[in-house]
């Protein structure tokens, strides 16, 4: 048998052929994926140092000693983007070539005691005071008037607020161990951002309601909910509920009960009971009101982006916002002293305006939106509705 060398071209294979025929075929073969290291300077309890191959998702932990009297921020040598970070741990993706992540320490004089007492329910009580204070005095408080000479419940709310953090200072001098400047500051900065932040945004619906009550346009406001259908039950789905979910994405804050409570009551609602439908009412829209103010707030002391949470609350919400025009009316219905079949008289009602305002809802919160939700599913469920009782 005579034996040929058939040298292959560009590649380093050499072979005999055989008297049959062969196929040659070449394979690409991919190198192993380089490994490069993570050096963690965060004490000597640190985790997430090791070999990492670029795009690996790395998270390093801090020793978390050095949380007791030090505040810990996170820096990468050379410098890259961390996709999430804390106190704590960090979070980036491996790149191409080793990195050192460091903990840079800053002393700190003081760090809050979650549990002073060493007893989670008594601790739990004490932290509580503020706020139970607050409550005492707006609304169990006894006090004489001065003008009848009656006994009433409940002080001026100016007075109950100030008295509720005179306890919270005390509580976080004494008891919580915090620095009288940290006091101070706190509470400043605690009532900075509530006027700025929060007041502004009341004083101008206040403002606007004054405005249209002392002009005579409340009234002719008040008239068109009444022209649209004289049916109690059917007034309050709209003035509870569809219009004061409007208010509270543009007002927030106590404004909804207020301002939809004024127009209930000159419609000829009893106080108590418009206070209470309205408060029924104010559950759904709630999470993005003030033009998304409790979202904003939640990602920023939490660091979660604000369209993940606002669509996780669309995924929650929108079921309520279906059952509470069914529940706001039979509570009316209750008050009043009716009949179960006076709830389902009105039940397509309630399942319109419900539906209506839970589509918008979810459409406008699964979007990412976060200021307008409340706002745009309060005048779509207030079209609809009225234009379903126009039917």
């Amino acid at each position: 048998m005579k034996k040929r060398i058939v040298p292959i071209l560009l590649c380093a294979v050499i072979f005999c052929l055989p008297l049959f025929a062969v196929a040659v075929s070449a394979a690409e073969i991919s190198p192993p994926s380089q490994e490069y290291t993570v050096t963690v300077n965060a004490g000597p309890g640190a985790a997430g140092a090791g070999q990492y191959k670029p795009g690996d998702i790395v998270t390093v932990t801090a020793d978390l000693s050095l949380e007791e009297k030090n505040y810990i921020t996170w820096s990468a040598d050379p410098s890259l983007s961390f996709s999430s970070k804390d106190r704590t741990t960090a979070t980036f993706v491996m790149p191409d070539g080793p990195v050192t992540v460091t903990a840079n320490l800053k002393a700190v004089d003081y760090i809050q005691a979650y549990d002073p007492f060493g007893n989670a329910a008594l601790s739990t009580i004490v932290a509580a005071l503020p706020v139970l204070v607050l409550l005492y005095l707006l609304a169990i408080h006894p006090h004489k008037n001065k003008k009848t000479g009656k006994t009433e419940l409940g002080i001026f709310a100016p007075y109950a607020a100030i008295a509720a953090a005179l306890v919270a200072i005390v509580i976080a001098l004494f008891i919580c161990k915090m620095p009288a400047l940290a006091v101070g500051s706190a509470f400043v900065y605690g009532v900075l951002y509530g006027v700025f932040s929060i007041g502004w945004i009341v004083f101008g619906a206040i403002f606007l309601y004054n405005t249209t009550l002392i002009t005579g346009k409340f009234e002719i406001l008040r008239d068109s909910v009444a022209g649209l259908t004289p049916d109690r039950r059917l007034q309050a789905l709209l003035i509870a509920f569809s219009f004061g979910a409007f208010i509270e994405g543009a007002c927030g804050f106590g404004t909804p009960v207020a301002v939809s409570g004024a127009i209930m009551c000159g419609l000829g609602f009893r106080p108590i009971t418009a206070a209470v439908i309205c408060l029924i009412a104010n559950t759904a829209p709630v999470a993005w009101g003030a033009v998304g103010t409790p979202i904003i707030t939640l990602a920023g002391a939490s660091g979660i982006p604000e369209e993940l949470i606002t669509r996780m609350a669309g995924h929650q919400l929108p079921f309520f916002s279906v059952i509470i025009p069914i529940w706001l009316v039979a509570t009316l219905v209750v008050m009043d002293k009716g009949k179960l079949s006076d709830v389902i008289e009105v039940l397509p009602g309630c399942l319109v305006c419900g539906l209506s305002f839970a589509i918008t809802q979810f459409s406008m919160a699964e979007a990412g939106n976060v200021m307008l939700v409340d706002i745009g599913a309060g005048i779509v469920s207030l079209i609809v509705t009225a234009l379903f009782f126009r039917i």
